[in-house]
């Protein structure tokens, strides 16, 4: 109770004093990409068809659709008022994550039958910055986690295969790396010790009911769209949204080259005049001319960058654009990369994602104290992933329903972290949301030896 109530301070405290401060602006509660859920639901609700965007054959897929039914709930709720959707919304992913941190304690102290490091985990998840300060906003990350936590909860604690299979299809369908906890809970499963008989009958129930559940996504996608999408295509050839094709292939472009789009994408945004891009990004002497030609054409005619905030003139709308032309010529430049550096496109880039996985420091567009305290929770936080894998190391001594649980969460972190460095290549923070929690388990196991390694608080057997 103690740790609920000290939770919930420090998310109150946060949603109406520090998020305004933490984002630099008033409207806490609304961000970049909130709308393209919201315009989902909008778009179904009033037209009957669930797409971003309406006449854009590449908006169905943008968005998977629990969140923006979630969403859909407070917007009729509040007579289709949006602010009042968003703070409702926001209100109620405070108390679902004060929810998290009952459900963490359960889960740790059914696995190890200790109750002091469930006590630490569900501490240490109470005052997990990069939890806190998603908690204002309408995006689809605390609802993905609180439907994560609950198919753990159902599964390992009320041994509800069913219902914790479909709560863990929900949350893939707020954030698809959710997924990726199936197939580690089915191989850790398979590789236990129980009997054939017990494991067999978990792994096929626990498997069909996220195929059936998640399965309506993909389904829906191939039936009614004629195109087989599993997760989802934030690709789109709308006026009105940022996501266009030629943005997606400046991004692929500076992702062969370098870990991320910045400071080039917002110098482009701005319509900044000294743009640099690394040395490597010249691999032969047509490569200067279409890198001009290409920055040039981003700044001035895609529909895409004038959708930005920040943009330095009025969107595009529906004046001609020459995104086409914008994907042909990042397009050749990626293809120029990978045949003149094929290891570095490859190997070496993604090496540096994987590090940045673990290791990264900088907040980006921030300064002065936001800067520097970005720099200080980064740094607590691969601290806590540190603690995370010595207290994997540690699990000699502990309850095998623990060792299970935590061999789950290490498989979950290697399955998205390789993805994330090699294939998506993208390492915003809140995409780490997911593992990142759960390395709080064994980091509290960690701290939990380490206080009784000095008598700081009794065993417990």
């Amino acid at each position: 109770s103690h740790v609920l109530l000290f939770g919930f301070v420090l998310r109150l405290l946060f949603v109406l004093v520090g998020a305004q401060y933490y984002f630099g602006r008033t409207n806490i509660h609304q961000d970049n990409d909130t709308m393209s859920w919201m315009y989902s639901f909008i778009n179904w609700w009033e037209h009957g068809e669930y797409t971003v965007t309406l006449n854009d054959a590449g908006a169905y897929f943008n968005r998977a659709p629990v969140y923006s039914f979630f969403l859909g709930f407070f917007y009729l709720l509040s007579g289709k008022d949006l602010p009042h959707t968003f703070l409702w919304a926001s209100w109620t992913q405070l108390f679902l994550d004060l929810l998290v941190i009952w459900m963490l304690y359960k889960i740790v102290l059914k696995a190890s039958s200790k109750q002091a490091i469930a006590l630490l985990a569900s501490f240490l998840y109470a005052c997990y910055p990069f939890v806190i300060v998603w908690i204002p906003v309408a995006y689809s990350e605390e609802l993905s986690l609180f439907l994560m936590i609950s198919g753990f909860y159902l599964i390992q604690n009320k041994n509800q295969l069913v219902l914790g299979g479909m709560a863990l299809a929900l949350g893939a369908l707020c954030r698809f790396q959710v997924i990726l906890l199936v197939p580690a809970i089915l191989v850790v499963t398979f590789f236990s010790k129980a009997d054939w008989t017990y494991k067999l009958k978990r792994i096929i129930i626990l498997g069909t009911t996220v195929v059936l559940c998640y399965g309506i996504w993909p389904a829906r996608n191939y039936f009614l769209h004629q195109r087989f999408v599993l997760f989802q295509d934030g690709h789109t050839d709308s006026y009105d949204a940022c996501y266009t094709y030629d943005v997606y292939a400046f991004w692929n472009w500076m992702n062969t080259m370098q870990t991320q789009i910045e400071p080039q994408f917002t110098q482009i945004i701005t319509n900044d005049t000294a743009i640099t891009f690394p040395q490597v990004a010249y691999t032969c002497p047509q490569d200067s001319q279409l890198i001009r030609k290409g920055v040039y054409l981003l700044k001035h005619c895609s529909s895409g960058i004038s959708f930005f905030q920040g943009y330095w003139k009025e969107p595009l709308m529906h004046n001609p654009n020459c995104n086409a032309e914008i994907v042909s010529i990042f397009d050749t430049l990626k293809a120029h990369q990978i045949k003149a550096h094929p290891w570095r496109v490859y190997l070496v880039v993604p090496l540096m994602n994987l590090q940045k996985c673990f290791f990264k420091f900088n907040l980006v567009n921030r300064k002065g104290l936001v800067l520097w305290m970005g720099r200080l929770l980064f740094s607590y936080r691969t601290l806590l992933l540190l603690l995370g894998f010595l207290g994997l190391l540690l699990m000699k001594n502990e309850a095998l329903e623990l060792k299970q649980l935590c061999r789950i969460i290490f498989v979950f972190l290697c399955i998205w972290y390789l993805i994330l460095a090699f294939i998506y290549r993208d390492t915003e923070i809140r995409y780490f949301m997911q593992n990142d929690v759960l390395m709080l388990i064994p980091a509290a196991v960690f701290l939990y030896q380490l206080a009784r390694r000095f008598k700081l608080i009794k065993s417990e057997h």
